[in-house]
């Protein structure tokens, strides 16, 4: 659900008149999706807006999701005999959507069970009907639980799969989304050499295509093995790069974590001035888009970098 971008939980490319829905709630309210619903004449219009709905409010709202997500998914049960083809293939995309967008929660709530199972659908509609795209994504999304498990085997083929397959299909975003899974499962195992070279594979793949906002992810994450390495001047650099770009699209969450990112860097150098400006400046960011799991982390980066600094009564009152 990444990405208001059009990946959020759905990380798949739906059929045109999914695309052309999603990229026009990109630009809009979530009343404007709303009012859309209520003017909506056909079944496909109606289902596609539940899944646009759910993407726009899986952050906000994440307790909406599974409700409009099964509003589409009554809709799709109701128009299985549609005979139109154009039609069947779009009630057939939105319902594997609505399996991953409800897989996601599942999985953020920690149901991994029952993430395995939505994902699992989601899959199995997108291999029967020879769909590409939504397969290498399935197993994206399949492989991410078994990576958070610890199961490294199984997450890895996962990825690799879902790697043969976009690069068969030529999917250069699915290309650079697999290389980047790969890294992480390489970080997980401290082979940094290797997580190193798939993310500068991500990176130049995400470079090609303009893809700005993986642009600014690959960029931290070169810069979070860099870290790890004690290279803290190539780390820096990184990060700065990272930041430079997510100001650039006014991406303010991601401009939060890279300022949060380089603060905690320069608390390891020591200088904890520089840190607490860039912890002020991510709080701020933090609270204009209210997202608590932000704040919150930006209040226990203010605390202990004065408490690294002995100043125990500013340090609890962000603790």
């Amino acid at each position: 659900m990444k990405k208001k971008k059009y990946t959020g939980i759905l990380i798949c490319q739906l059929a045109l008149l999914l695309m052309s829905l999603c990229c026009y709630s990109q630009k809009t309210t979530l009343d404007s999706l709303t009012s859309t619903l209520k003017t909506a004449k056909h079944d496909t219009t109606r289902a596609a807006i539940y899944i646009a709905l759910s993407d726009e409010l899986y952050l906000s709202d994440p307790d909406t999701v599974i409700p409009l997500c099964k509003k589409a998914l009554a809709i799709v049960e109701n128009n299985t005999e549609r005979k139109n083809l154009k039609e069947k293939k779009a009630f057939i995309v939105i319902e594997a959507s609505a399996f991953n967008n409800i897989g996601f929660i599942h999985k953020q709530r920690g149901e991994v069970l029952m993430a395995l199972e939505y994902y699992g659908k989601a899959l199995k509609i997108f291999e029967d009907n020879n769909d590409k795209i939504g397969t290498a994504a399935s197993l994206g999304n399949i492989g991410m639980i078994y990576n958070h498990q610890g199961d490294i085997p199984r997450a890895l083929d996962h990825f690799e799969r879902s790697l043969k397959i976009s690069e068969e299909s030529e999917n250069a975003q699915g290309v650079g989304i697999s290389f980047n899974n790969i890294a992480g499962v390489y970080m997980t195992l401290g082979e940094l050499t290797k997580a190193l070279e798939y993310h500068n594979k991500a990176l130049k793949i995400r470079e090609k295509l303009g893809n700005k906002h993986g642009i600014a992810l690959s960029l931290n994450n070169i810069g979070a093995i860099y870290n790890i390495e004690g290279d803290d001047v190539k780390a820096l650099e990184y990060f700065n790069r990272s930041l430079k770009i997510r100001e650039e699209i006014g991406d303010i969450k991601g401009m939060a974590f890279s300022l949060n990112t380089i603060g905690v860097l320069y608390v390891h150098q020591g200088k904890h001035e520089q840190a607490l400006a860039n912890y002020e400046k991510s709080l701020r960011l933090y609270r204009t888009i209210g997202e608590t799991e932000g704040i919150a982390h930006s209040f226990s980066h203010i605390s202990g970098a004065y408490f690294k600094q002995k100043k125990h009564d500013r340090a609890g009152a962000y603790s």
